[in-house]
């Protein structure tokens, strides 16, 4: 939840003239926390300034991981799938073959290919013994719970969104409680439960204000706004 604080210090040691693989490294954890933040469009910059200054395919691979969400979030899906098969063709590691496939079924969802979205999640949960930090539990909770949810089927897509909301509060991973907190809003919405979906999107939107994520934070307004509009409180919605 200290992204903004994170940056400055980075962006310091980057304008003191770091070398090689510690250039490289700063370059990528601001990309990261931009991507926190929620500027995709600045975490691409840093992101791809990084992946062509990558030394080892492995290393390209961790990146362009990064640059697919990234791009998700832009709406640039095809672009995703590019930079995810593109580091695929060079990367051995298991493991981050698998968090690629994740990224490319987060945006394969988004395409409505939800077949090829469940294959390429399938196939990163078939790793074996493959260890998931917290933050990665909540990405591969959230991947298929993105995939669920787009190919309407609500009550599952809340399940697991609410699974992962459950994993970042318990280690608390305040950056990513906001979101966590709204995708969840955003399920129960669309199922039709009204009130856990107000609850939850007014969770998420405190959350957002106090992490200084604007960009979350106007999403979640949006989503609020539809469903007082929907529940017939237009009044409550203009507030917003």
């Amino acid at each position: 939840g200290l992204a903004p604080a994170a940056l400055e210090r980075l962006e310091r040691l980057l304008g003191g003239g770091l070398d090689g693989d510690q250039r490289v490294a700063a370059r990528v954890e601001c990309g990261a926390c931009w991507l926190r933040i929620g500027d995709a469009s600045r975490a691409v910059l840093e992101l791809e300034t990084a992946r062509g200054e990558a030394s080892s395919p492995d290393e390209v691979a961790r990146i362009a991981d990064l640059v697919a969400q990234a791009r998700c979030r832009q709406g640039r899906y095809e672009e995703a799938l590019r930079v995810v098969d593109e580091a695929l063709a060079g990367c051995s590691d298991a493991h981050l073959r698998a968090s690629l496939d994740e990224a490319a079924g987060v945006a394969l969802g988004y395409l409505g290919r939800f077949e090829a979205a469940a294959a390429r999640l399938d196939a990163a949960a078939r790793v074996p013994a493959r260890p998931l930090p917290p933050r990665h539990q909540v990405r591969a909770t959230s991947a298929r719970a993105l995939v669920a949810f787009q190919a309407g089927q609500p009550r599952e897509a809340a399940r697991l969104y609410a699974e992962a909301l459950d994993i970042a509060e318990r280690h608390g991973l305040g950056d990513q409680l906001a979101s966590a907190a709204l995708n969840l809003a955003a399920a129960q919405h669309q199922r039709g439960a009204w009130a856990e979906a107000r609850a939850a999107y007014e969770r998420g939107l405190r959350l957002a204000v106090a992490l200084g994520q604007p960009t979350t934070e106007a999403h979640g307004r949006l989503n609020l706004a539809h469903l007082y509009v929907g529940v017939g409180a237009p009044a409550r919605a203009s507030a917003l």
